[in-house]
Formats: C-alpha cells, sequence, structure tokens
C-alpha cells in the first residue's frame, strides 16, 4: 500500500481534490508497481504450478525463460480495475467517516472497498493461475459460466476482513508515525 498511499498524497501536492480521482489514480499506479510480484505470489500458490516452483526466485526465473517479460503483466488489466476501484473505494469513504475513530473508519473503508473490488481480485487471480491468456471481459464471462455471480466473490470474506483491517492499520501507521 506504500505506493499507493505515496501516489494520493502526491496528488494531493499538486491540487487534486477529489477523493474518487486521486484513489483512482493511485490504485492504477500501484497496479503497474505489484502485478509482477502478484503473478508471481499466485503461481506460488496455484495448484496447477504447486510441484513445478520451490521458490520465488525460482519461479521468476522460469516464468521469464519460459513466457519472456511479458509474463508478469499478466492480469494487470484486472489489477488496474481492481486496484482503482478498493483505492477510489477507500479515500472516498476516509473522507466521509471522520466522525468515527481513525482506525474504525480505516477498516469499514477497508472492508467495503474489498467487497466492491472483490470481482475483479477473481479474475486477476483467474488470469494469473492460466496457461491460456483471456481478456478481463472473456475471463470474468468464464467465472460465471462455471461458479455463477457468486463465482466472482470466491473467498471473499476473508478478503474483506484482511483488507478490513489492513486499511485500519495503515492508516493509523501513518496517522500516528
Amino acid at each position: 500500500r506504500g505506493t499507493c498511499f505515496l501516489v494520493y498524497d502526491a496528488l494531493e501536492l499538486l491540487g487534486a481534490r477529489n477523493e474518487v480521482v486521486k484513489g483512482a489514480v493511485a490504485g492504477g499506479v500501484e497496479a503497474v508497481v505489484v502485478t509482477p510480484l502478484q503473478v508471481v505470489k499466485v503461481r506460488m500458490q496455484s495448484k496447477a504450478f504447486l510441484t513445478k516452483y520451490q521458490n520465488p526466485y525460482q519461479c521468476t526465473m522460469l516464468t521469464l525463460k519460459e513466457e519472456g517479460p511479458r509474463a508478469f503483466a499478466s492480469g494487470l488489466q484486472a489489477t488496474i480495475l481492481r486496484n482503482c476501484v478498493w483505492t477510489a473505494g477507500y479515500f472516498s469513504l476516509m473522507a466521509q467517516l471522520t466522525f468515527l475513530p481513525i482506525s474504525v473508519s480505516g477498516f469499514v473503508a477497508g472492508a467495503a472497498s474489498a467487497a466492491l473490488n472483490a470481482p475483479f481480485d477473481v479474475i486477476k487471480s483467474v488470469q494469473q493461475e492460466a496457461v491460456h491468456k483471456q481478456s478481463v471481459f472473456k475471463t470474468a464471462a468464464a467465472i460465471l459460466a462455471h461458479g455463477g455471480p457468486l463465482g466472482l466473490y470466491k473467498g471473499v470474506l476473508p478478503k474483506i476482513l484482511r483488507m478490513g483491517v489492513g486499511g485500519s492499520v495503515s492508516i493509523t501507521m501513518l496517522k500516528y508515525a
């Protein structure tokens, strides 16, 4: 989240005032930075690659050798959508929840934003795990065909809790550090 907060603050210094715009831009920049790391993480956790990689370094080197550098942009569009939705929602809600203690508003904003961006997170993970790459829309259609609308919310409860806690801790540490 460091990149996100850094870009958000820079936009504010440049005079941007709209929370949704600042959040979305910050999320888009963050997505470009984290997508290669997300590709490695998803592959290391994937059943499809479970026996192929022993560690992140090997995963990175084999992916680069076998698929080339473009493989590390796998799921970039979905990651941009996911991050833009989360950060736009998070910062917009934080601006509205000023009547709550900062740690509570951070939790609420993080959890609510995670619920909003969950479909894009599922799409991103499916794209990064897939051998045959598809567009965001084709991936979403495949998920819907296989799991229905709830397929786009697979694993949403742990994600909501994790992002709620993360949103709370991040903003609290930023404010009091």
